[in-house]
């Protein structure tokens, strides 16, 4: 199963036709990511969050859609992001498919917390992408592979290691290539890579690494 959401950082022009093509089984809008969903025309089939940052009347346009709602306290241990995640696991199954737009901004806090939540969906199986005007994020969890297709819109590829070293690192059809190499965090030996080849394969055989396709 495909799930979208939607939360309450940045979220461009670009956003409804990432939407449209990620094609969703499933969408859910957290709190300000309402408010997104609103202004770029993205549909939406269930809302969440404790409604702290959304406008009054943003949150009352989206509740005349009658549409599935949970309201959780202000006060309370996770982020509508995370509250939203929680959900979309459940929806999407081991196997399954998330994407998160909205999930980057000018809080670097809420930023680098969305980014160690990926963690979640890769401990259970789920390919998870933060996608903003800039960025495709997501994370490994070894072992495992990733094709990526040569793409001129994300021309750059970026490796980061987090939660520990990231072992068994191979590159093959990128500019660098890489075999059986160990990336460490604080080393930024895996930044802005590009593919060579028409498809380029990622594989890591222990820790985690982030995947990040990136453009100016």
């Amino acid at each position: 199963m495909k799930v979208l959401i939607i939360t309450g950082g940045t979220v461009d022009a670009e956003a409804r036709q990432s939407a449209l093509a990620f094609a969703p089984d499933l969408t859910i809008a957290a709190d300000k990511g309402i408010e997104n969903a609103l202004q770029t025309g993205i549909p939406f089939d269930r809302i969440l969050g404790d409604f702290d940052s959304i406008d009054p009347q943003a949150l009352d346009q989206a509740r005349g859609q009658h549409l599935p709602e949970t309201v959780f306290p202000t006060h309370k241990d996770y982020t509508d992001t995370e509250l939203a995640l929680f959900e979309a696991m459940q929806e999407a199954g081991t196997g399954g498919q998330i994407l998160i737009l909205g999930g980057t901004g000018t809080r670097l806090d809420h930023t680098l917390a969305n980014l160690f939540l990926l963690k979640q969906p890769a401990d259970q199986g789920i390919d998870c992408v933060i996608q903003d005007g800039h960025d495709q994020i997501r994370l490994l969890k070894g072992p495992a592979r990733l094709t990526l297709a040569k793409d001129p819109a994300w021309p750059f590829v970026s490796l980061l290691p987090v939660f520990g070293s990231a072992q068994g690192v191979t590159l093959e059809g990128f500019q660098y290539p890489l075999q059986d190499g160990v990336l460490e965090p604080g080393v930024s030996l895996g930044i802005s890579n590009e593919l060579d080849a028409e498809e380029g394969l990622v594989s890591l055989q222990a820790g985690y690494l982030l995947v990040l396709r990136t453009r100016d």
